[in-house]
């Protein structure tokens, strides 16, 4: 498991470098390295509206 972090963050700054000297994007949008696994009781914050009672 932190064989795969240490990878991905080494990725991740080699692309963040390379964008930075040639201006061009380096990585893609549909390749997720490591999601962040979402918690079932934490979702969005639902607010009250006044007059919804």
């Amino acid at each position: 498991m932190k064989k795969l972090i240490v990878s991905d963050t080494i990725r991740w700054s080699r692309d963040i470098y390379v964008e930075f000297i040639s201006g061009k994007r380096q990585y893609r949008e549909d390749v997720p390295s490591n999601p962040i696994p979402v918690h079932p009781h934490y979702g969005p914050a639902v607010t009250e509206q006044p007059g919804d009672n």
